[in-house]
């Protein structure tokens, strides 16, 4: 028996070649699928890895910016914390009042032939310290500074205010005390013709220029707190 020309054996060799051939295009497809759903969960966990990254990138640039903004407003803080203690620094140096004044007539016979007598003055409650004073006057190349001669008496306490008296002679010229010393901050300041600061020099003639520049002219704009020496 035939059909098609082919016999029972030989279609039963087809059938079994087909079904063969049928198995393996199952098996690649279940193969296909099982590594095209592994592909795909390697690619989910791969985007979900990425996206957690992503998310760990952002969340760690917020926090530096968080810290950056934090340590800005902090520095700023800090500025204005120190630019208000120094005003307010300044303004209790401002309470020490300088005077000269002749007192040939008066002073007692120890003190004969000195002429002027410098007085520095500061609130009981505000102590100074290391007080020194020179004289300040106007030589031919401009202004110079010379040593008190007499360190005098003091420290004394006078109406609620701490006194040092200083008797010196002076040339016969015109002459303006300037005055150093130390508040209990431990700030060095200046003051001459009733202008008190704080200047960066130990140099007597620099601070005299700078403060006689400044009763001249008036100080600088944002000159009025130099910085600390």
């Amino acid at each position: 028996m035939s059909f098609l020309g082919l016999n029972l054996t030989q279609w039963t060799a087809i059938a079994a070649i087909a079904g063969i051939i049928l198995a393996a295009a199952t098996v690649a497809i279940l193969i296909y699928a099982i590594c095209s759903g592994r592909s795909d969960r390697l690619e989910d966990v791969a985007k979900r890895e990425e996206d957690r990254k992503w998310d760990s990138d952002r969340r760690a640039e917020d926090r530096e910016h968080a810290e950056q903004l934090r340590r800005e407003d902090d520095a700023k803080w800090e500025r204005r914390f120190r630019a208000e203690q120094l005003q307010a620094q300044d303004a209790e140096a401002r309470q020490v009042i300088v005077q000269m004044v002749t007192t040939k007539d008066h002073l007692q016979e120890r003190y004969r032939g000195s002429e002027h007598q410098i007085t520095v003055s500061a609130p009981e409650a505000y102590p100074i310290r290391q007080v020194e004073a020179q004289l300040v006057h106007n030589s031919g190349s401009g202004i110079g500074v010379c040593p008190v001669d007499n360190t005098g008496t003091g420290p004394a306490i006078e109406n609620g205010r701490c006194v040092i008296r200083m008797l010196t002679d002076v040339p016969d010229r015109r002459v303006a005390p300037i005055v150093r010393f130390t508040d209990r901050h431990g700030n060095r300041y200046y003051t001459y013709r009733q202008l008190t600061q704080r200047i960066p020099h130990d140099d007597w003639v620099i601070a005299a220029r700078e403060l006689d520049r400044q009763y001249r002219t008036g100080p600088d704009p944002g000159e009025e707190n130099p910085p600390a020496a």
